[in-house]
């Protein structure tokens, strides 16, 4: 009995040591899978171009004064010829002027409504994201920022009844919609009234 006692011992010996090894391999496998996702997290976020709000003349003085208190940086799709990601429309009602800004601070963006009127207010936002979920791979182990706001004009939207998750969209349409693109992905179009966003896809 002490003998085969004595023969057993060393197997489990054996084992657990075997357990430990396999333990540590996958723990270090881990740590170099989490370090590979940091690393290409970091290389996104180094590949995304962003300008401050004085590159946007055409932008009134005191929505550029106010994005420029905020912190304030404007990303740039990949292929940009021009400053892009500041529109012109009217975003939350029929015959206003406003301005939307893709405003990027510490890598997430929203997108900032300002109302002119009698001054310059910020009416509205939405579309808060991190910016490296708008990433793309572009060939060569290349990575491109792919998101880009634009207006979608009264005359450009269909006749929509309701939006993508079915609630009933209020009539009449009678003012512009905020397109929210990925190129080359997706994008959604975003209308506001009666005191919210409503969502449709416009393209996938």
């Amino acid at each position: 009995m002490c003998i085969g006692a004595w023969r057993l011992r060393p197997v489990a010996i054996l084992s657990s040591e075997r357990r430990g090894v396999r333990a540590g391999i996958v723990a270090a496998a881990l740590v170099l899978s989490t370090n590979a996702v940091q690393a290409q997290a970091n290389a996104s976020l180094d590949a995304i171009r962003r300008l401050r709000p004085a590159a946007f003349t055409t932008l009134p003085l005191a929505v550029r004064r106010d994005l420029e208190r905020r912190s304030c940086l404007v990303p740039q799709p990949y292929d940009a010829r021009i400053p892009k990601n500041v529109i012109h429309g009217s975003f939350t009602a029929a015959r206003v002027s406003e301005w939307a800004v893709l405003c990027s601070v510490n890598d997430t963006s929203r997108i900032l409504i300002y109302r002119i009127d009698r001054g310059v207010r910020l009416a509205n936002s939405l579309g808060r994201a991190w910016d490296g979920a708008s990433v793309q791979g572009i060939g060569g182990k290349r990575w491109g920022y792919s998101r880009l706001i634009r207006t979608l004009a009264v005359p450009k939207i269909p006749l929509w009844r309701d939006d993508v998750d079915g609630h009933p969209i209020p009539q009449p349409i009678d003012h512009d919609a905020i397109e929210d693109i990925f190129e080359g992905k997706a994008a959604d179009a975003f209308y506001y009234a009666a005191g919210r966003w409503y969502r449709q896809v416009t393209a996938n």
